[in-house]
């Protein structure tokens, strides 16, 4: 740097004398000219700058107007200090009438001036370095799969393609990203680094996306999807690199859609690849989405760091915050025509709209009357509140205990005056009281549209040889026989296009459950029931519901001390929304169908022409002809 290095060296005003400064300037009022000017100075203006060296330049020197004398000629009256001194071609002056400044000290031979960076420019590639270690993880990942360079490779190849080659895509992108912000940085480029801020957010969408496909395959029906992609959607090589690798034959048994080998054949001693296969799948998911959602963080880092440190890679624009003119106006600043998203005018429903909320015009049962059996309590409580919510005129509970269904009654009209709540303490298993409570409610209500048989019975669980056979028997009496007699009466009085959901479980579909059996088999009974409902009555909609596992009055009573709440649903909401969305126009596919609460319910819409008249989702013997 040239035009302060005396103080920066320190050296003092009589050293920059020495160096600088003819030994006989001209007085101040003489006109010099070029003839009568000291050997070796320079003519600048009319005035000569004074001898004292403190007024030589005016401080501070501005770079933008420091220009630079050219070579000077030697003199015989020079002093040898002056002649061999590195900064003998510099002086500087400014006019009183004129600014012209020019530099006070060149630079020495071979000093180049150092740049250091900035705190911003560290931080942003650490950031960037952090990108591009996932990045590559990802596809090194990727890379050792598809060539198939560890064991279970080839599994991973035929079970798995979807999210292969997801994350195959993400660490690409990641990868090239990082090296785009390494170019960015190093060429102090902020049209590159404006780019790599974009770039940042499709990555942080694969990333995402790879988390969220793993992890809704793992936790949503794990085992009827494998077992669906064995005896569907597996070609014979699939199946057999499957064998092949994991050591087994067939699916549950050697009969189970095997692909024969010299160790898959009838009789053999390997075992189906079913628990094997599972097994593996779970892990592989769990470990897939773990990573993913663990990558999320550190991602969500680098995005912020580029975007607070982008614009600071040298000190051209500065260290601080841009200046005034520069910064946007919050309070007019606008985003292609629309108001910036915080405003008072925004929307939460329209920026966030949740698919199954009943407050939604298009899930709407205003004008409708609704019974719901089971009631006053637990889910049947929850579904009679979201039917509030969705405008309901009339609702109807029936159940055995008359305080509960005050209760909710009151629950309900307190927060929705516009819904007529009726309540009726009977028995489904007692035909008379059912049959007048249905004749009862369509003279309140003119007509009945829609029937929730929530009303169920979980027997003491046990063998069944050891347990009581009346409250066993009990469970039958009340999902079965009560069912049958709640949806005769419901017919009677029903409208031509009625709707009736059953709220069914998990169980009438399941294997084997230890201690289950009264309430397993009644359920599935009651499912089976409800198919000949919709195929006997082909005007009406029918469905069956499994809402999901949640701590309900029912629960305690046959759990007991055995419940393990960890693993039951936190949040019943889910049922009674799902159980309003399912009534609706949205869902006439699901005609006589079997579904879960918790599915996705825009990708059930999207796989319609998968649903509608086909086979899916209903009760049967898999791999029927």
């Amino acid at each position: 740097m040239s035009y302060d290095r005396v103080s920066q060296s320190g050296e003092g005003p009589e050293m920059r004398q020495r160096m600088s400064m003819p030994p006989h300037p001209p007085s101040h009022n003489s006109s010099p000219s070029p003839s009568n000017l000291p050997p070796g100075a320079n003519y600048f203006s009319d005035d000569y700058p004074d001898s004292d060296p403190e007024n030589a330049l005016p401080e501070p020197v501005m770079p933008w107007l420091r220009s630079e004398a050219g070579s000077r000629p030697t003199s015989p009256g020079m002093g040898p200090g002056y002649l061999h001194s590195p900064w003998r071609d510099s002086m500087a002056s400014i006019s009183g009438s004129s600014l012209h400044v020019v530099k006070r000290f060149p630079e020495a031979p071979g000093l180049k001036k150092r740049m250091r960076w900035t705190k911003h420019k560290w931080l942003l590639l650490f950031a960037n370095t952090l990108l591009f270690i996932y990045g590559l993880g990802c596809v090194i990942l990727a890379l050792l799969t598809y060539f198939q360079l560890y064991l279970r490779a080839p599994v991973v190849i035929v079970s798995e393609e979807t999210l292969l080659i997801l994350a195959t895509v993400a660490g690409s992108i990641c990868l090239f990203t990082s090296l785009l912000g390494y170019a960015g940085i190093m060429l102090n480029n902020r049209s590159i680094l404006t780019l790599y801020n974009l770039m940042l957010w499709p990555c942080f969408a694969m990333i995402a996306s790879v988390g969220y496909v793993a992890y809704k395959r793992q936790r949503w029906n794990l085992p009827g999807k494998l077992s669906f992609q064995w005896h569907f959607q597996f070609s014979a090589a699939d199946r057999y690199i499957v064998q092949t690798n994991l050591h087994c034959c067939g699916y549950k048994t050697f009969s189970d859609f095997p692909e024969r080998s010299n160790k898959c054949y009838p009789r053999t001693l390997l075992p189906g690849c079913q628990f094997k296969y599972q097994q593996f799948q779970r892990m592989l998911l769990t470990d897939a989405y773990i990573v993913a959602f663990s990558v999320v963080p550190a991602h969500m880092f680098v995005i912020i760091v580029a975007l607070m440190c982008g614009n600071h890679v040298n000190r051209q624009f500065g260290k601080n915050l841009p200046p005034k003119i520069y910064r946007v106006d919050p309070s007019v600043a606008v985003i292609g025509g629309d108001l910036v998203a915080g405003t008072p005018t925004g929307s939460t429903f329209n920026l966030h709209p949740i698919a199954i909320d009943p407050a939604s015009p298009r899930l709407s049962v205003k004008g409708q009357s609704v019974v719901i059996t089971g009631g006053g309590s637990g889910i049947g409580a929850e579904i009679a509140k979201a039917f509030a919510r969705a405008g309901a005129s009339h609702i109807a509970l029936l159940g055995r205990r008359e305080t509960v269904l005050i209760k909710t009654k009151q629950a309900i009209e307190g927060k929705h005056p516009n819904t007529k709540v009726h309540t009726v303490a009977a028995d489904v298993v007692d035909k008379e009281a059912v049959v007048n409570a249905f004749s009862h409610f369509k003279t309140i209500a003119g007509t009945v549209d829609i029937l929730i048989n929530n009303a169920g019975y979980l027997s003491t669980l046990g063998p069944f040889a050891e347990v009581d056979f009346d409250d066993w028997w009990l469970g039958y009496e009340i999902n079965v026989k009560g069912a049958f007699y709640v949806t005769k009466a419901f017919l009677a009085v029903a409208s031509n296009d009625a709707v009736i959901v059953n709220i069914s479980a998990a169980m009438a579909h399941a294997e084997y459950f230890p201690g289950f059996s009264s309430y397993h088999t009644s359920k599935l009974a009651a499912a089976k029931f409800f198919d000949y409902v919709q195929r006997e009555h082909s005007h009406i909609f029918v469905v069956n519901v499994h809402p999901g596992v949640y701590v309900t009055d029912m629960a305690r009573k046959g759990l007991g001390a055995k419940m393990d709440t960890s693993r039951f649903g936190n949040d019943i909401v889910l049922a009674a929304w799902f159980t309003v969305w399912v009534v609706s126009s949205e869902a006439r596919f699901l005609k006589g169908k079997f579904v879960w609460a918790n599915w996705d319910v825009d990708e059930l819409k999207a796989r319609r022409k998968e649903i509608e008249g086909t086979s899916r989702f209903t009760l049967g013997l898999l791999g029927w002809p």
